[in-house]
């Protein structure tokens, strides 16, 4: 994975001991304050799923934002902006890909997981992001069980 992505500039792959991190940068996948995937980011996804579709791992969309505060009628918090666009890019990799459900989840840190200072833009763009983990095998302790799936194998 680290490979097929190493040239662009917005994606950075990182191993960590929960699995592989595959950081975006939330202005290749979003408009400032929406939950919508560009449709130019779309091509970045589609290659993504390629590789994640091969994985047998479960796989973990995280939304994250700046501290600068979001209050819209449709989200009145960063906890419901970082949600939705997690929500969205399972939604997507499901529905254009159809990656199996019951390996994805969405999870919302709001601003809460910053990497950087958010006393910057620079700093404020870097929290600004999605994080996609594919989870190593020893991770899988910490997940939920699909009762009937495993009654089923």
């Amino acid at each position: 994975i680290k490979s097929e992505f190493s040239n662009t500039k917005n994606i950075n792959v990182i191993r960590e001991p929960r699995g592989l991190l595959i950081r975006l940068n939330d202005t290749v996948l979003f408009d400032k304050g929406s939950d919508i995937i560009k449709d130019k980011a779309q091509n970045v996804l589609d290659k993504i799923a390629v590789v994640l579709k091969n994985e047998p791992n479960s796989i973990r969309i995280e939304g994250h934002t700046d501290n600068l505060p979001i209050k819209t009628d449709k989200f009145p918090s960063n906890w419901e902006l970082s949600t939705a666009r997690a929500t969205n890019l399972v939604k997507y990799l499901v529905e254009a890909h159809k990656i199996s459900p019951t390996r994805l989840s969405a999870a919302g840190y709001g601003e809460y997981m910053p990497i950087s200072g958010n006393n910057t833009e620079v700093g404020r763009g870097e929290n600004r992001r999605v994080d996609i983990v594919v989870l190593s095998s020893s991770s899988k302790i910490f997940e939920p069980v699909n009762i009937k799936n495993a009654q089923n194998n």
